[in-house]
């Protein structure tokens, strides 16, 4: 019973989506931390090139949606939407799992994460002090990477790729 109401689900997404050509971005989630099944993995929409699997808009989304766990990813990466998608926004449980999506993702440009294994700290708030996951990404990330912190939510990762 549950595949088919997840199959309904997929065939219902995927007749909307056909009769938006020019949708640019897709919200889904929040994806259970519990279902290892990424529930969009057969979906395409050509025009879709932003995808937030946060399962909102608002910045709280970040703080209360279940992280993205390593299986999830792996699916995500062999999705048609993620393959042509250039700009994510995710949360995640572990930091490979960000160098996995800039490097499996051929057309990422930008990537916004939360990560739960990022315990940064911070200076009043604001300013960055030595971070072990900030300082590993620049180590594992192309040169041409831009790494930086959201100026609001400081334990958003944002990272550009050239």
């Amino acid at each position: 019973m549950k595949n088919k109401n997840l199959d309904n689900i997929q065939s219902d997404l995927q007749f909307i989506l056909d009769r938006t050509p020019f949708l640019y971005s897709l919200c889904i989630g929040p994806l259970s931390a519990f279902n290892s099944h990424i529930p969009f993995k057969e979906i395409t929409c050509a025009s879709v090139r932003q995808l937030d699997i946060r399962g909102g808009t608002q910045y709280s989304s970040w703080y209360v949606s279940p992280s993205v766990c390593e299986k999830q990813c792996v699916q995500l990466f062999h999705s048609p939407l993620a393959i042509q998608c250039e700009t994510l926004n995710i949360k995640v449980t572990t930091r490979q799992i960000m160098l996995d999506l800039v490097n499996n993702m051929p057309n990422l440009k930008a990537l916004n994460v939360m990560c739960d294994d990022d315990a940064g700290s911070y200076l009043d708030g604001a300013e960055l002090l030595e971070n072990e996951v900030f300082n590993w990404l620049y180590q594992q990330l192309p040169s041409t990477s831009i790494i930086s912190r959201d100026t609001t939510y400081h334990r958003i990762i944002q990272i550009w790729i050239r």
